[in-house]
């Protein structure tokens, strides 16, 4: 049984940020490795997927900064 442990706002935030700079982080070390896949089909599928997958997780980050109260017109 997994059990979650209660939270306020502020670590939720935090959390969902740490977690989202990990993403990000992982998600910059998949362009240097696609030109080294002998599938140029396959890479164009897989660069278009990795951006909908950092814009995603941009998305995310916005929404925090805005749910803390923050102008996030020059944070991105």
């Amino acid at each position: 049984m997994i059990h979650i442990r209660r939270m306020d706002q502020a670590e939720a935030i935090k959390s969902i940020e740490d977690a989202c700079k990990t993403i990000s982080i992982q998600l910059m070390k998949i362009g240097p490795a696609l030109p080294h896949l002998d599938d140029p089909e396959l890479q164009g599928e897989l660069i278009k997927q990795s951006h909908t997958a950092t814009t995603a997780v941009e998305v995310i980050k916005k929404q925090m900064i805005k749910l803390k109260g923050g102008d996030d017109s020059t944070l991105l």
